[in-house]
């Protein structure tokens, strides 16, 4: 077995320091608050306080409802893609996955725009039929509402994912000995099914349960979780302490959730955005009562998923008088009494500014570790590669607390540095990074590699000629991912964010925060900007998957 060089041992020191010094040492900050002026004696106070049960009850209550709805909502949709072909299919697929690259205030703004006081519908009973304004735009049903369309992504491209790897011969079988297609799936496909159902019902629980922006917009002052808390203790009414301890909660309960997720053998369950096969056990519905059925439950669900996105751009282009683009003018000025201190524009600008150094903050960090993970055969690559994907056990909230606590006083005072948010949206990318490169890395062939040194390749031309080639679409892809989950985070951002350098999701927050006609349809222009942008990364995410 041939050994790898020794400079390989030091791939892993980079993205290891970065992580203890930007993600550990932080949460060691939080945790050290958490036990300043309290002492075992004040956590047995706390955790025996009615506001710390109220707001965990909440949060699980929510997450379970949520994931319940989004299962009964999401598994027919699954099946009936992998049972069937029809006309628009792969609309629709595009449709049903576009949920998951959102950002949160978009998501949240859409049902705003759809259904709150100042929503479509409410403009529509109200002006045309002269209804009284009806505000249900927060509290548990939109909430809940708005976690099924974000979610129903999760669970279709798992169950579809793990269904494309079960052999079609089962399912034909049960028909063929006289089952009829509902008995066949009941009997038959959703058993099979159990392991990826289980898997998405507990990545949708651990989604709703750390859900921040869709609460905190939606969910209006009466619902509180564990990140809406730490984000009032922290900003409303400046008790760091109390966030610190809400933070250890919430930081146990999600490492609770994952490993109950890797201990039921959910880790080779992934979610894939480039679309698998359209291929289906039953081909094109053979009758024409199924037809219909199946044309009209999946134009359903298409315009159910449409709805909110169309809602934006309808009430970010129709101003008072009617139809105008006012409101994106309005985003070039920075009025007298405005809510930030520059031009709104300008957080189109440092939104694309920090995905871009957030990319290469990632790249910096992420491909010396996958590097190392994929060569090495070191004793510690098992703990390394579980020490590299902590960040996806801890809330952004948690992160932007533990910058604001930690990095604000000497010696490492960074308050009015530009780069912390693009730290803090690489540090929340990095995992996500590093498992999309880390397979393809580990896909190359030995044998290539070793026939090139044998031609007589430096070990640098070997991985220039060689590896990068072969793994170059997965890396564009890492990349592109990574931008499109910092221009939608908010967790992080709406801690360390400032007045006269706001991102587009915190822009949007601030203006939904606001009264006033002219500041919730600029809310709506920001989040249409969001909105295409994202959208532009997703199409070619899916471009660069039908490369793959």
């Amino acid at each position: 077995m041939r050994r790898h060089s020794p400079w390989l041992n030091f791939l892993w020191s980079i993205p290891a320091a970065a992580m203890l010094f930007w993600f550990v040492y932080p949460l060691a900050t939080v945790w050290t608050i958490s036990l300043q002026g309290t002492g075992l004696a004040g956590w047995m106070e706390f955790l025996s306080s009615r506001l710390l049960w109220h707001t965990l009850g909440n949060g699980f209550s929510q997450a379970l409802v949520s994931t319940g709805v989004t299962l009964a909502v999401a598994l027919p949709l699954a099946v009936l893609w992998m049972l069937y072909d029809f006309r628009g299919k792969r609309w629709l697929q595009t449709i049903v996955s576009l949920p998951f690259v959102l950002p949160t205030v978009v998501v949240a703004a859409g049902f705003r725009a759809l259904w709150g006081a100042e929503g479509l519908l409410n403009r529509l009973v109200h002006d045309l039929m002269g209804f009284p304004v009806i505000d249900v735009g927060y509290g548990w049903g939109p909430v809940i509402i708005a976690h099924v369309f974000y979610n129903i992504s999760v669970v279709f491209r798992i169950v579809t994912g793990f269904g494309a790897r079960i052999d079609p011969g089962i399912l034909e079988s049960a028909l063929c000995l006289g089952a009829s297609p509902f008995v066949a799936v009941r009997r038959v496909l959703l058993p099979l099914l159990q392991p990826a159902i289980r898997s998405a019902s507990l990545l949708v629980f651990l989604f709703c349960f750390g859900s921040f922006g869709v609460v905190l917009i939606l969910g209006g002052q009466s619902m509180s979780t564990l990140d809406t808390e730490i984000y009032r203790q922290t900003v409303q009414f400046f008790h760091l302490s109390a966030a610190a301890l809400f933070s250890i909660v919430q930081l146990f309960f999600t490492l609770l959730v994952i490993a109950l997720h890797s201990n039921l053998g959910a880790k080779s369950l992934n979610i894939s955005l480039a679309g698998g096969a359209a291929e289906a056990i039953l081909g094109k519905p053979d009758t024409a009562r199924v037809k219909r059925g199946v044309g009209l439950l999946a134009l359903g669900y298409g315009a159910i998923l449409g709805m909110p996105l169309a809602a934006i751009l309808i009430q970010a282009i129709w101003g008072e008088a009617g139809p105008s683009l006012e409101y994106f003018v309005g985003l070039f000025r920075n009025e007298r009494d405005a809510i930030f201190f520059v031009p709104p524009i300008d957080a189109v600008v440092n939104s694309l500014e920090a995905a871009i150094w957030a990319v290469m903050f990632c790249l910096v960090i992420g491909f010396p570790a996958a590097q190392f993970l994929a060569l090495s055969r070191s004793r510690i690559k098992r703990a390394l590669h579980a020490g590299f994907l902590l960040p996806l056990s801890a809330s952004p909230v948690i992160l932007g607390l533990g910058f604001i606590v930690t990095f604000a006083s000497a010696p490492f005072d960074f308050r009015t540095s530009w780069w912390l948010i693009p730290v803090s949206h690489a540090l929340v990318a990095f995992p996500i990074f590093l498992q999309s490169i880390l397979p393809a890395l580990r896909s190359v062939p030995d044998s290539l590699k070793q026939a090139a040194a044998t031609l007589g390749a430096a070990p640098f031309i070997v991985w220039l000629r060689v590896e990068m080639p072969m793994i170059r679409i997965s890396l564009i892809a890492a990349m592109v991912f990574c931008m499109m989950i910092s221009l939608g985070e908010f967790g992080a951002t709406a801690f360390i964010a400032r007045p006269y350098a706001p991102t587009m999701p915190v822009a949007i927050y601030r203006y939904l925060s606001q009264p006033g006609p002219q500041n919730y349809g600029q809310a709506m222009a920001m989040s249409v900007l969001l909105l295409g942008v994202t959208g532009a990364g997703f199409a070619l995410l899916r471009r660069i998957g039908k490369q793959r």
